[in-house]
């Protein structure tokens, strides 16, 4: 999936940046940081809202389910 290689090779990017900050000196409980992250990546996997393009006869040039997120409408 595209998609997910793209995020990868964000995820790369952003560590490779982080190489060059100070090493932060706090007690994380790293299995239980995991643990979530591995939840909700379980929990993304069938709820996302469906992006539908918009076009001349179904705009959606309305509100969108995420915030911040702008459709390209077909009007410009």
């Amino acid at each position: 999936m595209q998609s997910l290689s793209i995020l990868k090779e964000a995820l790369e990017r952003l560590e490779a940046g982080f190489n060059a900050l100070p090493e932060l000196n706090v007690d994380l409980d790293m299995d239980a940081m995991r643990s979530i992250l591995l939840n909700v990546a379980d929990r993304m996997q069938d709820n996302l809202p469906t992006i539908i393009p918009c076009t001349p006869d179904k705009c959606s040039n309305r509100r969108t389910p995420l915030p911040g997120l702008r459709m390209r409408c077909h009007s410009g």
